[in-house]
């Protein structure tokens, strides 16, 4: 899988066009201009840690999701019984195994990922 770090602007806009939510709103959430955030979605500006985090807050996705999703995958991943809750969805015991099975999965990769990646965000104590 390609680095999502020189993707994250697309994943960001995908995961706002598709909850609906405008720039507007969204560089409101984060305190910054609608200019500075359009500049986060077309990978033009430099974005901390801290504001991933609230990007992520904002559209409610976790960090690890933000991180490691396709762009090109999101919307099925946005329809996967996995990421949407589990009713409307299960329809036989064996699914529901089935989708448990792969939502534990998904979270051991995650621990995995962010295991692997929390040395980059944490400075050493003194």
């Amino acid at each position: 899988m390609e680095d999502n770090f020189t993707k994250m602007g697309e994943v960001i806009k995908t995961f706002r066009e598709l909850k609906k939510l405008s720039r507007e709103y969204v560089a409101d959430e984060l305190e910054i201009s609608v200019s500075t955030y359009a500049k986060i979605e077309r990978d033009e500006q430099e974005i901390t840690f801290s504001r991933i985090q609230k990007i992520c807050k904002t559209l409610n996705i976790t960090v690890c999701q933000l991180l490691t999703i396709e762009p090109s995958n999101i919307l099925r991943v946005n329809e996967d019984p996995i990421i949407t809750p589990f009713d409307n969805v299960i329809k036989t015991k064996n699914e529901e195994e089935s989708y448990k099975e792969k939502y534990i999965r998904l979270l051991e990769e995650e621990l995995q990922f962010l295991k692997a990646n929390i040395n980059q965000y944490i400075q050493p104590m003194k």
